[in-house]
C-alpha cells in the first residue's frame, strides 16, 4: 500500500487480475493480471506508458518483463518487490535514462550517491541486482554505463567534462565501486577505477587513474590558470581521500609531459631567462620533455627528481610545491651542453638554484655562489 500510495496517475490505469485464496487480503491470496499505465509519476518522476504482466504471491509482487516509456528514455527488464525482506530485485534493466531518474525508483538514498555524475543526454544503462529498501547490508547491484555524449563531473573544485565516458557502477551496502572507467577527457582519455564510502559519517575513497595523451594545455589552464603550456600528457595517480577536502587527499604516481613548453609553467618559467645568462640563446629552446614521480600529501607534492630535457640543456631537481598555500620549496640543476670545455659535476654546482618563495611567483637563486679568487 505504500508504494501504491506514492503513484500519482493523470490517467486511470487499467488492471486485469485474477485472484484466489481463502480471503481478500494481501497475505491471503494469490494474483496474476495485467498492468497497463499511460501517463503516471512514481515519486515525482513522470513517465507515458508502463505496460507489464504480474503475479503476486506470498508478499512479492513481480513484473517479468515491464515495458517503459518516457519523454527522455526508457527501458525494459524485471522487477520483483519483496515485502517480507524489505528487497526490490531488478533483472536485466536496459534502457536509457538519467541515472538520479531511476534511482529516485530504486530508493531515494540511491540518489545521493549518482548525483555528482551529471550526464548530458541519458546514458545507456544495464541494471541488475538487489536493493535493500531501508538500508540493509544485502544491497548488491550492478549498472552498466555508456554515456557517448558525455558527462561533467566537479574534482577537486573544477569541473570536468568528459565528451564520452563509459563504465561500471556497483552498489554494496555502504560502498560503490566504478570499475572499468573510460572517459574522453582533454583531448586523450582517462582510464580507472574507484571504491568509494556512502557512509556520510565516514566519507572515503580510493581511486587509480590512468592518463593518456592529455593536452596539457587545457589540464594546466583550468587546475592552475597557466595560459602558455603545451604537450601531452602521460602518466598514473593512485590516490585515498575523504570527501572533496584536497588536504585529505594522499597518493603517488607519475607523469611525463612531452612535446611541451614547460617554461610556461609559472614555477618554471624564470629559468628561460637563467638559461640565458648561461649561455646566450638558451632559453628560446623549449624544454620539450619532463618526468617525475610524485607522492601527494597534505596538500604537499613532493618529488625526487624532476629530470627536464630540452635542446642543449637539462634540467634535474627535487623538492616540495604546496599547492593548496602557493608556496615551494625546491631545488633545480642545469646541465648545459655546447659550453666552452667540457662541463664536469664540480663546475656543473655553479649552476644550481633553489626556491623557497610563493609557487605562483617564484624566485629562483643561485644554490652555491662561487668564490672569485683573489688577482695576483
Amino acid at each position: 500500500s505504500k508504494v501504491l500510495g506514492e503513484f500519482e496517475f493523470t490517467e486511470a490505469p487499467a488492471v486485469i487480475v485474477e485472484l484466489r485464496g481463502s480471503a481478500l487480503t494481501l497475505d491471503g491470496c494469490t494474483a496474476r493480471g495485467e498492468l497497463r499505465v499511460g501517463e503516471a509519476s512514481y515519486r515525482g518522476i513522470g513517465c507515458e506508458s508502463l505496460t507489464s504482466a504480474f503475479r503476486y504471491e506470498n508478499r512479492v509482487l513481480t513484473f517479468p518483463l515491464a515495458q517503459l516509456r518516457r519523454a527522455q528514455g526508457g527501458g525494459t527488464g524485471g522487477l520483483v518487490f519483496d515485502f517480507n525482506r524489505d528487497e526490490v530485485r531488478l533483472v536485466n534493466i536496459r534502457g536509457s535514462a538519467f541515472p538520479p531518474e531511476i534511482a529516485t525508483w530504486i530508493h531515494p538514498n540511491l540518489v545521493r550517491d549518482v548525483s555528482p555524475y551529471r550526464f548530458k543526454a541519458p546514458p545507456n544503462l544495464v541494471v541488475d541486482g538487489l536493493v535493500h529498501t531501508k538500508g540493509g547490508k544485502s544491497t548488491k547491484l550492478t549498472v552498466e554505463v555508456d554515456a557517448p555524449l558525455g558527462m561533467n563531473y566537479t574534482f577537486l573544485g573544477r569541473e570536468l567534462s568528459a565528451p564520452q565516458i563509459s563504465g561500471k557502477l556497483r552498489f554494496l551496502w555502504d560502498r560503490m565501486y566504478i570499475e572499468g572507467l573510460s572517459a574522453m577527457l582533454f583531448g586523450g582519455r582517462l582510464r580507472g577505477d574507484a571504491e568509494i564510502s556512502l557512509r556520510r559519517e565516514k566519507p572515503s575513497h580510493t581511486v587509480r587513474m590512468q592518463a593518456e595523451n592529455i593536452d596539457f594545455a587545457s589540464l594546466t589552464k583550468l587546475y592552475f590558470k597557466y595560459d602558455d603550456s603545451q604537450g601531452r600528457l602521460n602518466g598514473r595517480y593512485d590516490f585515498t581521500g575523504r570527501g572533496d577536502d584536497a588536504r585529505t587527499m594522499r597518493g603517488s604516481g607519475e607523469l611525463t609531459v612531452t612535446d611541451g613548453n614547460v617554461f610556461a609553467i609559472p614555477f618554471l618559467g624564470p629559468f628561460s631567462g637563467i638559461l640565458n645568462t648561461i649561455v646566450p640563446g638558451m632559453g628560446y629552446n623549449l624544454a620539450r620533455r619532463a618526468y617525475a614521480p610524485f607522492t601527494v600529501n597534505s596538500g604537499i607534492i613532493e618529488t625526487p627528481q624532476l629530470v627536464i630535457e630540452g635542446a642543449g640543456f637539462s634540467m634535474i631537481g627535487n623538492g616540495q610545491l604546496f599547492f593548496l598555500d602557493d608556496r615551494m620549496d625546491f631545488d633545480m640543476r642545469i646541465n648545459a651542453q655546447g659550453l666552452p670545455g667540457v662541463l664536469l659535476f664540480p663546475v656543473s654546482k655553479l649552476f644550481e638554484y633553489t626556491s623557497d618563495d610563493t609557487l605562483s611567483k617564484p624566485n629562483w637563486r643561485p644554490k652555491v655562489v662561487p668564490k672569485m679568487q683573489p688577482a695576483n
